[in-house]
């Protein structure tokens, strides 16, 4: 099927083809020694015409040709039917100066043409409604769900389309090569899963120490655990995760089109929709998804709950996940009770923790979370009952994730996911961490009795601080720090770990108020946030994989001292590396061998 772009008037059948091996005749003269046809009109003007798709992919709205072409695929059709009709319709060469001699144009005889009963324009149209009748499909699934959803959680939101389309965002994979897709959505959520589990499995279980609460949070959170909770709500019959392509879904038909049942007997009637004249229908419908397809659903979900309702709702969405909607999350009950509060306020006094206050910005109300957070697990205070900063790390850590994650998925809309997941690495890694415990001279407060440990800190404080001036503002400190960092410096995470144990005592101080943690936190992260607005530091991880994209074979040993990974390349240079676990050690040998590969590099 054509359509007419330009009647030539000043051509007729008379004329020679141009271009090609038949480029010296006519067409009266191809015709006639071809297809023995003979052209009645040899006055008639020729027509200049150019193919009609059949099939037009608009859900793309041009922001992704690649995925577009490949979701329709039509250009790549028309080419093989272009050649199959290429000994009946001569293609010639343009005539037109301005066009490269590879471009081509046909030209059709008026006579031997048959007029379509409906003009090219409205064809175009009809070619659009396939899509049109897709998303209306895909919106009615994600609508359908949501009234599922909101009665499930008890919200009030039957009106809010936007939340109708961002639902369809979450339920949209990025195998379906669409212009929306779960992706961001997922980024959002995968945190605040962790931030809600992590303080609710903290709360809960308070005689609980770090190492159990890692292992319930890590098994909350696990995709097999989602891929379940998705399988009670029967999620996977409201995923979108085929792309729009008529040329290799072609069982697909629009909702409620009743086949004919002399065109059935060919089809996979387990792959369409056969509406019956009683209404009942004998479509199967199977689709074929990971465990992580499920997962990432889930926590897109999540994300556009809390985005469009709130965090209550998140938080209840959570608790019908697993099959218990009328639980409340329970609130931290604090045990200052049964600790001497004439002690802790003398410790408190005597180590001036005022001024640390200070340099964070907050004022504990109850002082044995503050120095709770600042016990290291080598630390044993004699005259009273205080634990170590390890569980009030391990609800910090989930807690500032989630506040980093929620500030860039805000303020840069246009991000991708990896972009994201990089920025957010650049802000909680231990290094930008142990930086800000120095600005603020956490390290002066901290409990701890190890030799070892305090040789870290010492040495580690004076790289870092070398050359700044004693009255420089914080910024001034952090700037001039991690200028002073380099990859050989080893980090004591104790520091680290220190600032996500504040973070978390912050948090049950205020009542479980994410909103007074992040006013209190954003400051001290600003100056860090500043620095790498306009240059995404990559993951030492993932700038490694792109370097060396094949080959890397990490050999990783986990024991009760940590984890340690080998790594040997392909010229014979063995790396190693030791870690708390082995995303620690994953990061430190990826740092060691990328050093290795620019030092190469540089000497090439």
């Amino acid at each position: 099927m054509y359509e007419v772009e330009e009647i030539r008037t000043n051509r007729s059948p008379e004329d020679n083809m141009q271009g090609g091996d038949d480029c010296n005749k006519n067409f009266l003269t191809y015709y006639k020694e071809r297809y023995n046809i003979v052209i009645k009109n040899t006055k008639q003007p020729l027509l200049l015409v150019k193919k009609v798709s059949k099939r037009r992919n608009m859900l793309c709205c041009g922001t992704n040709d690649a995925s577009a072409n490949a979701c329709n695929e039509d250009s790549t059709l028309e080419i093989r039917d272009q050649t199959k009709l290429n000994d009946i319709i001569p293609s010639t060469d343009s005539d037109n100066t301005s066009e490269t001699p590879s471009q081509k144009i046909t030209e059709f005889i008026p006579e031997l043409c048959k007029v379509y009963f409906m003009s090219a324009s409205t064809w175009k149209i009809l070619t659009c409604v396939p899509c049109f009748l897709w998303r209306l499909e895909s919106l009615l699934l994600a609508q359908e769900f949501k009234d599922k959803l909101i009665q499930s959680i008890g919200a009030n939101a039957s009106d809010n389309l936007v939340f109708t389309w961002k639902l369809l965002e979450a339920l949209t994979l990025a195998q379906a090569q669409d212009d929306v897709s779960l992706e961001r959505l997922e980024f959002l959520g995968d945190s605040l899963l962790k931030f809600i589990v992590a303080t609710n499995v903290f709360i809960s279980h308070p005689k609980w120490h770090e190492g159990q609460l890692t292992g319930r949070l890590s098994d909350l959170v696990s995709n097999s655990h989602l891929f379940k909770c998705g399988e009670s709500i029967d999620i996977s019959k409201y995923i979108i995760g085929e792309s729009f392509n008529l040329a290799k879904n072609k069982s697909w038909i629009p909702p409620g089109y009743r086949l004919f049942q002399t065109k059935t007997e060919n089809l996979d009637e387990t792959k369409v929709s056969i509406i019956h004249d009683d209404g009942s229908s004998n479509a199967v419908i199977y689709q074929q998804y990971r465990y992580k397809s499920i997962a990432d659903v889930i926590e897109a979900i999540l994300a556009v709950l809390l985005i469009e309702l709130g965090e209550k709702y998140a938080r209840k969405f959570i608790s019908w996940l697993n099959n218990d909607s009328h639980s409340q999350f329970k609130t931290y009950s604090s045990a200052s009770q049964e600790n001497d509060v004439v002690i802790i306020n003398e410790i408190y006094k005597t180590y001036n923790m005022c001024q640390l206050e200070a340099n964070i910005g907050y004022s504990f109300r109850n002082k044995d979370l503050l120095i709770c957070a600042l016990t290291h697990p080598s630390y044993f205070h004699g005259d009273i009952t205080m634990e170590s900063n390890q569980k009030l790390e391990f609800l910090g850590d989930a807690i500032l994730s989630y506040i980093v994650a929620r500030y860039f998925f805000d303020c840069r809309p246009c991000a991708k996911p990896a972009e994201l997941h990089d920025l957010q690495e650049a802000i909680v890694n231990n290094k930008h961490l142990a930086v800000i415990g120095v600005a603020i001279n956490i390290e002066k407060y901290l409990f701890y009795s190890s030799p070892n440990l305090y040789g870290d800190i010492k040495f580690f404080s004076s790289i870092i601080e070398d050359g700044i001036n004693e009255y420089a503002n914080y910024k001034e400190k952090i700037q001039a720090c991690l200028n002073n960092m380099t990859e050989s410096v080893k980090v004591p995470k104790s520091i680290a770990d220190a600032i996500e144990a504040i973070i978390g005592a912050i948090y049950i101080d205020c009542e479980e108020s994410i909103s007074i943690v992040t006013d209190i936190l954003m400051p001290l992260l600003q100056p860090r946030m500043t620095m790498i607005v306009n240059h995404i530091p990559k993951s030492p991880v993932r700038e490694l994989h792109e370097r060396i994209p094949t080959g890397l074979n990490f050999e990783k040993r986990v024991d009760s001292s940590g984890a340690e990974i080998l790594l040997t390349l392909a010229d014979g240079q063995k790396f190693t590396a030791k870690g708390a676990n082995l995303k620690q050690a994953k990061g430190l040998i990826s740092e060691k061998v990328l050093a290795h590969v620019k030092q190469q590099n540089d000497k090439l």
